[in-house]
């Protein structure tokens, strides 16, 4: 089964012969589910070695595959209005950490930059020295120079911000402006920065079925579930010495001191735990460290694994080629850790499974 058509199925989508929901990550071999009588579980299983699982209890085992990405298409979708000024000069700053990472992984890359406008020249790749996107591969400096100078969109775009359908407009290829840009052969990712909701008038069904289509995958570094902004919104605030105090009681001159007030960014992150991608929260003090895990992930070097379903954490064992991983604590540089906002594995930076190892994560469903 492709990820695609995992996704159909939790989706409630047509068009899949097989009926069993896998996984929601790219790359899937096979998946325990557990069924038969009696509470015993009865495991599919694939080629993975499963040494040392125990084989009793209502379990789900689900295995992934990683493999390397020789070509990689990226389009970076970036926020252009007045609230962004702050957040644009940390991505600029943290370019040289994504510059660093995509260097080691030597991967053909293709990246390209684009606004969250949808009229004139918004939704067309930003064009830098005659040029609409730049190929590491023909001049890797050349070319890292060019993304960084793109990247710095300015503010004075829209204030409503339809990143998601400008990053299809941008991908699909049909505005003269954007011609050309996909390889054959090559991963699509996108990435999205805002520090709003997504405003594109389109479903977040109609959303998936698009990406679907063109087989993409999503990251973002968007506003994260931190907080009550008022009037019924979520977000987070940056810097916040005081997370228990309501925002309600800061003042207008606290609230314009701030660097970052974001709301959370609930479809953007969808889409990335849909398609197996990375979200991370735009109110970081840093985005070096946010942004090398996005090159990591787009770049072949899986970090996240999305489970398809919602694990007791208490249950779950991590193997990478048949040998059991050690748990640890969040953000680590080793070992793994479960992540409940997106229901997933994360690999610590110096413990990432390479290609062409296999990942096998057991558990007890919820």
């Amino acid at each position: 089964m492709t990820r695609w058509c995992a996704f159909a199925l939790l989706w409630g989508l047509s068009g899949c012969e097989e009926d069993l929901l896998i996984s929601q990550q790219r790359e899937v071999l096979s998946s325990g589910s557990p069924w038969g009588s009696g509470g015993a579980s009865e495991l599919r299983v694939g080629t993975v070695d499963l040494t040392g699982y125990e084989r009793s209890g209502p379990w789900t085992i689900e295995r992934f595959r990683t493999r390397p990405i020789e070509k990689l298409d990226l389009i970076w979708v970036i926020d252009s209005s007045q609230s962004m000024d702050e957040e644009q000069t940390k991505i600029a700053r943290s370019l040289a950490r994504f510059r660093e990472v995509i260097a080691d992984r030597r991967v053909d890359g293709r990246f390209a930059v684009t606004t969250m406008d949808l009229g004139g020249e918004g939704s067309c790749l930003r064009e830098v020295g005659g040029l609409r996107w730049f190929d590491t591969g023909d001049n890797f400096d050349l070319a890292m120079d060019r993304f960084t100078e793109a990247v710095q969109v300015g503010t004075s775009g829209s204030t409503t911000e339809s990143g998601v359908l400008a990053a299809l407009v941008a991908a699909a290829g049909d505005r003269e402006c954007n011609a050309g840009f996909r390889r054959q052969g090559a991963s699509l990712e996108f990435v999205f920065v805002s520090d709003e909701e997504d405003q594109s008038p389109l479903s977040l069904e109609t959303a998936v079925r698009w990406l679907s289509m063109l087989d993409a995958r999503v990251h973002a570094v968007v506003g994260s579930n931190d907080r009550d902004l008022g009037e019924g919104r979520r977000g987070c605030i940056h810097p916040d010495p005081e997370p228990q105090r309501p925002f309600s009681g800061f003042s207008q001159g606290e609230r314009s001191s701030l660097d970052t007030i974001a709301a959370l960014g609930q479809r953007y992150r969808t889409l990335a735990a849909v398609t197996g991608g990375l979200a991370t929260s735009i109110c970081s003090e840093d985005f070096a460290e946010p942004v090398a895990q996005v090159a990591l992930e787009s770049a072949g070097a899986r970090q996240r694994y999305g489970l398809a379903l919602e694990p007791d954490p208490e249950t779950i064992t991590v193997q990478v080629d048949g040998v059991t991983r050690a748990e640890t604590e969040l953000g680590a540089t080793f070992g793994w850790w479960f992540e409940p906002e997106s229901q997933s594995i994360l690999f610590g930076r110096d413990d990432i499974p390479e290609w062409p190892s296999q990942v096998a994560v057991r558990y007890m469903a919820r």
